[in-house]
């Protein structure tokens, strides 16, 4: 048997560890890969570390906030605040119920306490003026006039308010009172100058109006007041008042002596806007110190009119009487009984 001479088959095989060509590409990318995943994460890394740095430490972080009005009460406790809401509840709650609130309170009612009502006493007649209410004593209503009546003068009812006139001198104003001197020396002649003097009176108490006042003093040593009912307050121009004022001034009767002071004082009690005083006595005159606590008590509320009675022209310039009406913001006439 023949042998066959052996063929050596040979491997051709590379370098010891060589690996393919293919693999090589994606050892390759794989490593690229990871190291830009690598820098990038580096990069991020490094730039919050960089503005974490730069913020200063212990800052707190930013809150915003809303701005809103607030409303400041007084209260016995101190103030009290109110926010927007608050304020707006209330001020609703307020306006719900002001009308019966109000009305409440203003006539004393339940839900608060009673306020005091608007103040006409200035301008009506007070109660306790009207007769059978007892001794007026309030501030006069409104202030008079005392003129002495020319041309353009005359009576009557003007704006309210009551005008008229004795002897010439002229009176506005609501409450009137007239002090007319009743002594001895008021008879002589025939009770000339007493009854001259009734007459100018109860002519001047028929200008006033029913919504005027007035009163009447004779006096001589003392006052003698009118009076309706046992009361001997102001009372109302009525037709009935006047009826009883003609019964009182006809009983009237000259006797006595005179003392001034205590009928004027009377009638200042009664706060008259207008005071016409009337007589005939230069003695006893008012002394400085009667003139003054006169001037005093009126503390310019009246206007003191005054009428002096005397025979024949007026021989001296100035008087008591002439000081008494300029003290008083009136003005003085004098009038000769020979030709009444």
């Amino acid at each position: 048997m023949s042998r066959q001479p052996a063929t050596a088959v040979v491997a051709q095989v590379g370098p010891r560890g060589a690996e393919p060509r293919d693999r090589r590409w994606v050892v390759t990318l794989e490593t690229w890969g990871l190291s830009i995943l690598f820098h990038a994460s580096l990069i991020v890394v490094l730039g919050l570390t960089w503005k974490a740095a730069a913020k200063p430490a212990g800052d707190a972080p930013e809150v915003l906030r809303t701005v809103e009005l607030v409303a400041k009460r007084e209260s016995a406790a101190g103030p009290v605040y109110l926010d927007q809401a608050a304020a707006e509840a209330e001020a609703a709650a307020a306006a719900a119920t002001s009308d019966t609130v109000d009305m409440k309170a203003l006539f004393g009612g339940a839900g608060g306490a009673p306020q005091s009502p608007i103040d006409i006493s200035g301008a009506l007649p007070k109660a306790s003026d009207v007769a059978g209410l007892g001794l007026g004593s309030g501030p006069p209503l409104l202030g008079g006039g005392g003129l002495l009546d020319g041309p353009a003068g005359k009576t009557g009812v003007s704006g309210g308010k009551g005008r008229t006139k004795v002897y010439g001198l002229k009176g506005e104003g609501y409450k009137f009172v007239y002090v007319f001197d009743r002594s001895g020396s008021m008879g002589g002649s025939g009770n000339r100058a007493l009854n001259s003097a009734k007459r100018e009176l109860l002519q001047s108490i028929d200008d006033l109006g029913e919504t005027h006042q007035f009163q009447i003093i004779f006096y001589n040593e003392l006052p003698t007041i009118m009076r309706l009912d046992g009361q001997s307050q102001l009372m109302f121009g009525t037709e009935a008042n006047k009826k009883e004022a003609r019964a009182f001034v006809n009983s009237i009767a000259a006797d006595g002596a005179t003392q001034h002071e205590p009928a004027i004082k009377l009638a200042m009690q009664l706060s008259p806007d207008v005071v016409f005083f009337l007589t005939d006595a230069d003695q006893p005159e008012l002394s400085r110190a009667q003139l003054d606590r006169i001037a005093r008590m009126n503390d310019g509320r009246a206007v003191i009119n005054t009428i002096e009675f005397g025979l024949g022209p007026k021989i001296r310039k100035a008087n008591f009487l002439d000081r008494l009406a300029e003290e008083n913001g009136g003005q003085s006439v004098y009038v000769d009984i020979s030709r009444q």
